[in-house]
C-alpha cells in the first residue's frame, strides 16, 4: 500500500479534498555547429567550425579567434553532454504560481488541458495527454526540431481542506507519472492553436527494449564460445539413458 505524509493523508480523509499538477516537458536538442563569424558574440556551450575544425566555446567570450591554444575554446567536445541544449517548461494547473524543488511551475503559462489514463480492469493502452496553447507557435517550432523520447514528468499536490492552501513540502508532492514524449501534434480549430503532447501509456513498460537475437549468429556476438544452438544448424546425435538405475 502506497503511503503519503500525515498532512497528505490527513487531507485525503477529509470528506473532500482538491488537488493539482504539477508538470514538467524536457527537450533536448543537438547543437548544430555554425560558421564560426567574429561579430558573433559566442556563450559558454555555444559549437562553431572554423577550418573543418569543431570548437567549443569554454566560457562567455566575446568574439575570440577559436584555436587550439586559446583559452575560451576547446575541440574536447562531449557529444553526449556538450552537443546538446535543454528547454525546460514548468506547467501547474493551480490558480497561481507554484514554486517547488527549486522550479516555479507557471500558471498561466498556457496550460490547456491535462488528460491522464482511465483505469480499468483490463490492461490500459490510453496515453497521458497534455494540451497547451500555443498562439506564439512556440511549441510548433519545438516539434519540428524534434521532440519524441523527451521526457514528461507530472506530479500531484493536495489542497489542505483547513486553509485551502497547497501542501508543497517536499514530502508532500506525489510522483504520478514519468515518461516520454510519444505523438506531439498541432490541432488549429481557428479560434485557438493547441499543441497536444501524448506520453507513452502504461504499457509502454511492456515495450520490447534492448532485444537480443536469439539464434546462433545473435548468442556469438554476446559470447563465442556459447554452444546452445549449435545443434539447431547442425546434424547431431544425443543418446539418451532412461529408466531404472
Amino acid at each position: 500500500m502506497r503511503e503519503f505524509s500525515s498532512a497528505v493523508q490527513t487531507a485525503i480523509n477529509a470528506e473532500r479534498f482538491k488537488y493539482f499538477f504539477l508538470i514538467e516537458l524536457e527537450f533536448k536538442y543537438y547543437k548544430t555547429p555554425t560558421t564560426w563569424s567574429s561579430s558573433t558574440n559566442y556563450i559558454t556551450g555555444d559549437i562553431v567550425v572554423l577550418n573543418e575544425v569543431k570548437y567549443i566555446a569554454t566560457s562567455n567570450n566575446s568574439n575570440s579567434t577559436p584555436s587550439g591554444s586559446s583559452s575560451n575554446w576547446s575541440t574536447n567536445i562531449n557529444y553526449t553532454t556538450d552537443g546538446y541544449s535543454t528547454t525546460n517548461y514548468y506547467f501547474t494547473s493551480y490558480n497561481r504560481n507554484i514554486t517547488w524543488d527549486s522550479n516555479t511551475y507557471i500558471a498561466d503559462g498556457g496550460l490547456f488541458e491535462f488528460e491522464a489514463p482511465n483505469f480499468s480492469s483490463v490492461l490500459d493502452r490510453e496515453a497521458y495527454k497534455i494540451v497547451i496553447t500555443d498562439i506564439s507557435d512556440q511549441f510548433a517550432a519545438h516539434f519540428k526540431a524534434g521532440v519524441i523520447g523527451a521526457p514528461i514528468r507530472v506530479k500531484v499536490g493536495i489542497i489542505n481542506p483547513a486553509n485551502d492552501q497547497p501542501l508543497i513540502a517536499t514530502e508532500d508532492i506525489i510522483n504520478l507519472y514519468s515518461g516520454f514524449v510519444d505523438g506531439p501534434s498541432i490541432e488549429n480549430n481557428w479560434d485557438t492553436k493547441l499543441a497536444v503532447i501524448e506520453g507513452t501509456s502504461p504499457m509502454a513498460d511492456l515495450d520490447q527494449v534492448n532485444v537480443k537475437m536469439v539464434s546462433k549468429d545473435g548468442m556469438d556476438q554476446l559470447d563465442a564460445s556459447d554452444t546452445s544452438f549449435d545443434s539447431l544448424y547442425e546434424d547431431s546425435e544425443i543418446n539418451l539413458k532412461w529408466g531404472k538405475v
